[in-house]
């Protein structure tokens, strides 16, 4: 909500490993948004995804992946505008 009142955006890029059963073993901020209450947010956000693991042949196997997370506030006022 904060982040709303004060208009901060921007993109912070996360690098994610991934654990064989597709859950997050660590996320580490890679490129900041410059707002560390994003970085937070975000990071925070992708300790609870699950991914698709990475497979080599009929195998998992843990993986580390950088995910771009954008936090924008014009995209946010159209979904919010259109309910």
């Amino acid at each position: 909500k904060r982040a709303r009142e004060m208009g901060w955006e921007g993109t912070v890029l996360l690098r994610v490993e991934v654990r064989t059963d597709g859950t997050v073993a660590e996320v580490k901020v890679e490129q900041t948004s410059g707002y560390t209450m994003l970085d937070q947010s975000a990071v925070a956000t992708a300790r609870g995804w699950r991914f698709a693991p990475e497979m080599d042949g009929g195998f998992t196997m843990p993986t580390i992946v950088d995910v771009p997370v954008r936090f924008d506030l014009t995209e946010y006022a159209a979904d919010e505008l259109s309910k």
